[in-house]
């Protein structure tokens, strides 16, 4: 498994990563509510950062950053999706990786990094990826996904 994660790439997403985004979205993200519009939709604004992770040029994951605007140093990880047939092989962790890298850097000097995220209760896979590198879940402020699912978020001091 190690030999197949040397070959991911992370880089930014361009324009032409905007129709993968879209259908990734749609694949496993559909039970949650119509992210397949809006995920490509955020993916223009101009603080948002999309990640994508490659095989051989090809797209297999995506992560999505951006800032939270009320609070210094906080950037929240907005989505983070793989192909299917990638999952469970080290790829959410390598983005996962990416992601946390770009958040210290876009809060340097803006307060003590932190990244959030906002998870499905019963997305047992994220919530095992968000554990197992160390970020705590919150159950202060739980909340609903469009498509009726509760959530609740977890942060990570970077």
């Amino acid at each position: 498994m190690a030999d197949e994660l040397d070959r991911v790439r992370l880089g930014p997403a361009t324009e032409k990563d905007r129709e993968f985004v879209r259908v990734l979205s749609a694949r496993v993200f559909s039970r949650f509510g119509d992210y397949d519009r809006t995920l490509p939709c955020w993916m223009g604004l101009p603080d948002v950062e999309t990640l994508i992770a490659r095989v051989n040029g090809e797209p297999i994951g995506f992560t999505m950053l951006g800032p939270k605007p009320l609070e210094p140093g906080v950037t929240e990880l907005l989505a983070i999706a793989v192909v299917p047939d990638w999952q469970s092989r080290g790829v959410g962790a390598l983005l996962l990786a990416g992601s946390e890298e770009r958040a210290r850097a876009s809060a340097r000097g803006r307060g003590r990094p932190i990244l959030v995220a906002t998870v499905a209760e019963d997305n047992d896979a994220a919530r095992g990826l968000f554990r197992r590198h160390g970020f705590v879940e919150l159950h202060d402020d739980d909340g609903r996904y469009p498509g009726g699912q509760r959530s609740f978020n977890v942060r990570k001091c970077i």
